[in-house]
């Protein structure tokens, strides 16, 4: 019967562990996907527009919109990710690996299914500078919202 009890335990906490690592990657890819708009919204206007078959000032006018946008969600859901989403397990720290590599696979692959075959779909010269500051600020943003939502965690567990 002790048997049994212990075989049930391990059994329940392998299930934990599975459920934790597949929030874990849920949520970096959450953030990557938000992060991949993001980037390719501001290095791609003219693939976009090429692609699509719409006028580059439209795509333009369209790109910043949704950059602004989905800036603010990643915001937003950095914000509900720490209080919601994160349980406090040091697993929940690779949200940020998972984010990372997720954000790097996501632009890579981008970039092989849809090569550049105009000289024309180069970034202007502005771009780098500007996604330089968005990669920085997304690995804050990450980074903040993890362990924040890890210390909140635990100060709650502490407190009870």
């Amino acid at each position: 019967m002790l048997r049994r009890k212990e075989e049930q335990t391990v059994a329940s906490k392998k299930n934990t562990l599975r459920t934790n690592l597949g929030r874990v990657i849920m949520i970096g890819a959450i953030y990557a996907l938000l992060g991949f708009f993001i980037s390719e919204l501001i290095v791609n206007p003219l693939r976009i527009s090429r692609l699509i078959g719409i006028r580059l000032e439209t795509v333009n006018n369209v790109s910043m919109i949704l950059i602004v946008l989905f800036f603010i969600g990643l915001i937003a859901f950095a914000m509900i990710v720490p209080r919601k989403l994160i349980s406090g397990h040091v697993i929940d720290l690779l949200i940020i690996v998972f984010a990372v590599v997720f954000l790097l696979v996501s632009v890579v692959l981008f970039a092989w299914l849809f090569p550049m075959e105009n000289l024309t779909d180069d970034p202007g010269p502005g771009a780098g500078i500007i996604l330089l500051f968005f990669y920085l600020s997304y690995l804050v943003i990450v980074f903040i919202s993890t362990i924040s939502g890890f210390v909140y965690d635990r100060m709650k567990k502490r407190k009870v």
